[in-house]
């Protein structure tokens, strides 16, 4: 169990990117983060080169996040959420 879940809070939130904490919202268990990162690719109609390209991730890092060999660290979290302009519980298919 992650801390989001322990303490039943928002992603953003505990990442101090929301002011209030709203402890009767329900949050879905967070996906592993390369399907939820395909999806919102597919979604948004964003090719992986111009996702690359516009974030200035690293080939490599973004390609070990679709392959699920590793995960953003939370700064490239956040740059991710930033980048698609939502938050990072949507990111994480908690809401």
């Amino acid at each position: 169990m992650g801390f989001i879940e322990f303490f039943h809070c928002s992603a953003d939130f505990l990442l101090g990117l929301k002011e209030n904490v709203y402890e009767n919202d329900t949050y879905k268990p967070v996906q592993p983060f390369h399907e939820r990162l395909r999806a919102i690719l597919r979604e948004t109609e964003t090719s992986q080169y111009l996702f690359v390209k516009r974030t200035k991730i690293s080939w490599g890092v973004f390609y070990h996040w679709l392959t699920g060999k590793s995960k953003p660290s939370l700064d490239n979290l956040i740059k991710v959420a930033n980048y698609f302009d939502c938050s990072v519980d949507f990111l994480l298919g908690r809401i």
